[in-house]
């Protein structure tokens, strides 16, 4: 089972953000400095045993923060 993934920038594509809801049991979630847009969201909002999410050097805006925020499990946001 896969708990924890990693996408690098460098390697950032959003049909990879569409099959993150295909690991069932992801709980941490690293998307330091990738190109995140608005429309990126849904997929995102689809995790729902996200435990930890990195979003460090992204451009999400603050309400699209706050919606992530009521993921059931979510604990940490790194901004």
């Amino acid at each position: 089972m896969i708990y924890a993934a990693e996408i690098p920038a460098e390697n950032f594509q959003r049909r990879a953000l569409e099959l993150l809801p295909r690991l069932p049991n992801l709980e941490q979630l690293q998307l330091r400095n990738c190109p995140l847009e608005e429309r990126d969201l849904p997929s995102l909002l689809r995790l729902n045993r996200l435990r930890g999410l990195g979003l460090e050097g992204t451009q999400f805006s603050a309400e699209a923060i706050e919606q992530l925020k009521q993921l059931p499990r979510l604990e940490v946001i790194e901004r």
